[in-house]
This record gives C-alpha cells, sequence and structure tokens, in this order.
C-alpha cells in the first residue's frame, strides 16, 4: 500500500487467503479432513464484526485516512473481517480460476513495489469485463457497494411451505439494518431447504438483488424449512420466517452441518435482540441443544444463553436458567 487508506487490503487480503488456502488444502487432502474447518472459524470471526457494522458507528471498509493518528482507528472487525468477507465475496462471485488469474497478474505485476487497490481491481477488470451498470459482476459497483458503502443488509425468505408443486418459488427480500446506512448491495449466497428430518432437500445457488430475488424450488419435497444463507457463503444477517424459525427452534438438533447450525443458531438469538424471538423459548432450545455442539460453537452457544439471560429475563427466570445451565454442563463434562 502507498497509504493508510489502504490498510483494509492488507490485513483483510491476509485474512481471506487463510481462508479460502485452508479450505482448498482440505479439499484436495494436503490437510486431513477433520481438520476444523476454516469457515467455521471465519464464521465467528464474522460474528466480532456483524454488531460493530449494525451501529450508528460503523464505517465503510476503505475508508479515507488523512494522517496516522486516523489510521489507528481503523483496526476493527469492520477493517479486518468484513474486508476479507468483501474479498471472498468477489471470489465466490467470478470464482476461482478467474480470482486465480487477477491475483496471479497482480503480484507479478506489483512484486517489490508498492501499489493500491484501483491497481488491485484493475487487474480483476482485464479478466471480468462486465460493464452493465445493474450487473453484480460490475466491479466499479462492487467496489462501491462492499467497500465505500458503511451498514449491515439483512435478509428474509417469503415462501408458503404448504405448497407442493414442483415449481414451487420463494422470494427473498433485502433490506439494510439501519435507515441511516442503506447498504443493499448484490450478494452471492446459498438457498437451502429443510425436510421434517432437517435434511437438505434442496440447495440453490443465488445472487441476490438490490431488492427482491425470486427463486424456485421443489415443493414436493415438502420442505419445512428456509435458510437462506447455507455455509455461510454471504455477509449478511438472516431474518428468519416464520415458520423456517418455529422449525429450527424445535429442530436444530437434527441439522448434521456444524456451520448451517452455527449460522441458525445466530439468526435466532438476533431474533431475540429485534423482539421477534422469545428469550424463553430461545433459552430452552439453545440448553437442550448444548449437548450436540462441541469446542467454539459449544462455547458461542453458551455465550448466547448467557447474554440473553442477563438481559432478558427478571430475576427469578434468570437464576431458574443459571441452575439449569449449570446442571447440563456439569453432565456434559461428566461425559467427557
Amino acid at each position: 500500500m502507498k497509504w493508510w487508506d489502504d490498510l483494509w487490503l492488507n490485513e483483510s487480503f491476509a485474512d481471506c487467503m487463510a481462508y479460502i488456502c485452508s479450505s482448498s488444502c482440505i479439499e484436495n487432502g494436503t490437510i486431513d479432513k477433520n481438520y476444523k474447518s476454516p469457515w467455521s472459524m471465519f464464521f465467528l470471526d464474522k460474528l466480532w464484526c456483524y454488531p460493530q457494522d449494525e451501529r450508528p458507528t460503523t464505517h465503510s471498509v476503505k475508508a479515507e485516512v488523512t494522517n496516522t493518528e486516523m489510521a489507528k482507528l481503523a483496526f476493527d472487525g469492520i477493517t479486518y473481517t468484513k474486508g476479507a468477507a468483501s474479498l471472498i465475496q468477489l471470489y465466490r462471485l467470478i470464482g476461482a480460476e478467474t480470482f486465480s488469474k487477477g491475483i496471479d497478474r497482480y503480484f507479478q505485476k506489483y512484486k517489490w513495489k508498492n501499489a493500491t487497490f484501483d491497481n488491485f481491481i484493475e487487474m480483476f477488470k482485464r479478466y471480468v469485463k462486465d460493464e452493465n451498470p445493474d450487473s453484480a459482476k460490475n466491479l466499479d459497483n462492487w467496489k462501491k457497494d462492499w467497500l465505500e458503502t458503511a451498514g449491515l443488509s439483512q435478509i428474509q425468505a417469503e415462501w408458503d411451505p404448504t405448497n407442493e408443486s414442483s415449481t414451487a418459488y420463494l422470494k427473498i427480500y433485502q433490506t439494510s439494518c439501519l435507515e441511516e446506512f442503506p447498504c443493499n448491495r448484490f450478494i452471492k449466497v446459498q438457498v437451502a431447504l429443510f425436510d421434517e428430518n432437517g435434511k437438505v432437500t434442496e440447495i440453490k445457488d443465488a445472487i441476490i438483488n438490490k431488492s427482491t430475488t425470486t427463486i424456485d424450488y421443489d415443493g414436493s419435497k415438502k420442505p419445512k424449512a428456509v435458510f437462506p444463507n447455507f455455509g455461510d457463503q454471504g455477509y449478511v444477517k438472516v431474518k428468519l420466517d416464520d415458520d423456517s424459525k418455529s422449525f429450527f427452534s424445535k429442530n436444530i438438533q437434527k441439522i448434521d452441518d456444524e456451520l448451517t447450525r452455527a449460522g441458525i443458531w445466530w439468526s435466532l438469538s438476533r431474533g431475540v435482540t429485534d423482539g421477534e424471538v422469545n428469550p424463553l423459548v430461545f433459552i430452552e432450545s439453545a440448553i437442550a441443544g448444548l449437548q450436540f455442539e462441541k469446542e467454539n460453537s459449544l462455547m458461542k452457544l453458551i455465550e448466547y444463553i448467557t447474554e440473553i439471560s442477563a438481559n432478558y429475563l427478571t430475576n427469578e427466570l434468570r437464576l431458574n436458567m443459571s441452575h439449569r445451565l449449570f446442571g447440563v454442563l456439569i453432565d456434559l463434562l461428566l461425559k467427557t
């Protein structure tokens, strides 16, 4: 970088490539498949960033830095993690091969030199020639939406679980979390539908538009719930629809994938803070779900329980829940 306003790229690129390379090593067998999923670890990193991006003090990833004192303020979750998530979005949007070509050309041209973000993005424009202003792959728009616009957006599915047509469809609505920070953007995600046993019936690759996105699915498979950020591919807050919220609260233990459960737990917990999920219902589900989690996921679920108990329960209920939580944790420790 030539100046501190590109500090985000220095930090975010390192995180981005660490997760992408670790994931590739697991896929090609260089690292044992039993190794902790790098995407699960990245999800935990994003939990550091999301609250910062949802506050009135949020800021864009790339910001003007006029002096070195201002540069010190740039070291936060938005600089590191949202910046990395934005680059990973670019990676998913244009594909691994094109992303690798752009990175290789960038390194070859600017090795042993200082470079700027504009130099960085110009290397990708050689391979992604989409000038349509309404396209998700227009890199000028991507730069503006992801790096120069502050704020967190949220998505929610609208669908009819009683529609058993093989040509059913659902809609994904995107809105900004804060009215004062409108930030709807194109987001590459996977939308998953789950049956009554918690098994995935379909996974739909989708680019979420800036307002409403329509996605077809097979209703004859009788899905009971929708999660519109399967695999945590998008940097976005998920608001669960009422049917999915009810299903996941009662059946999350049926879902095999740890990363999927982590995303759902987070969405349910944020539903409590948004006044859309009963805190007692969440805590009951979470305490019952502790036995199915491990390591960082277990610790994060305990954190959700204690945070929500402290902030949303009466003293009497909080004491009761504390005793129950203690008992469950003791049982889990004795079983290890």
